[in-house]
């Protein structure tokens, strides 16, 4: 009899499924490890749907032939150039010419505004009008509405007297002699005053010179 026919061959085995998505959360499949940009699937979308029906990646590429290019490096802000020190030259402007100051008054002259300003009672001498000044020199009064007459307890005693001083009027009188000369204004019997005369000193005559020794013998 013949041969019992041979049983069929057993059927080829089921490709294997593919990879788990578990092996992309670790970034390690081999054919689609990384994207174009270098950046690992798992961190831009799932493994299997980088790979065709035969488990070839579609997209990717190996990530050892992936060199992701750096950031550049943004260049460092330029340093600002220091500003130079402000100058420390002097104003050229022209400084303003000091304040003229009133001339001096002659040597041995005194100048006297006679006016209300002295106010004390017959007895007694204004301070404002009274001077203290030496023999030989001069005062002069300047008034407006008022005279001069020398005399104690405003009696004229006709040592000196002026006119009726008006609009600054002046009067002068230079005194010679060493002494207390009171002084008043006729028609004001609180206008009283008081010009103390001092002698001049003498001059104190310099030492006399010593007389030089005779040479030795």
């Amino acid at each position: 009899p013949p041969p019992p026919p041979s049983p069929p061959p057993p059927p080829s085995p089921p490709p294997p499924p593919p990879a788990p998505e578990t092996a992309c959360s670790v970034c390690a499949h081999p054919a689609c490890g990384c994207d174009l940009l270098g950046r690992p699937w798992c961190a831009v979308s799932h493994c299997h749907d980088q790979l065709d029906s035969s488990g070839s990646c579609t997209w990717g590429v190996s990530c050892a032939t992936v060199t992701p290019s750096p950031s550049p490096t943004p260049p460092p802000p330029p340093s600002p150039s220091p500003s130079p020190p402000p100058s420390l030259s002097p104003s050229l402007s022209p400084s303003p010419p000091p304040p003229r100051s009133a001339a001096p008054a002659p040597p041995g002259s005194h100048v006297i505004r006679w006016g209300f300003e002295c106010d004390v009672p017959a007895g007694g001498f204004c301070d404002v009008a009274s001077l203290t000044i030496r023999a030989g020199e001069t005062v002069t009064w300047v008034a407006s509405g008022h005279n001069v007459l020398s005399g104690a307890n405003r009696t004229h005693d006709n040592l000196f007297s002026s006119a009726w001083l008006v609009d600054e009027a002046s009067f002068s009188h230079t005194f010679a002699a060493p002494g207390d000369f009171p002084y008043f204004c006729g028609p004001h019997s609180r206008m009283n005053a008081k010009i103390t005369v001092v002698s001049v000193a003498a001059p104190t005559p310099p030492p006399p010179s010593a007389s030089p020794l005779p040479p030795p013998p």
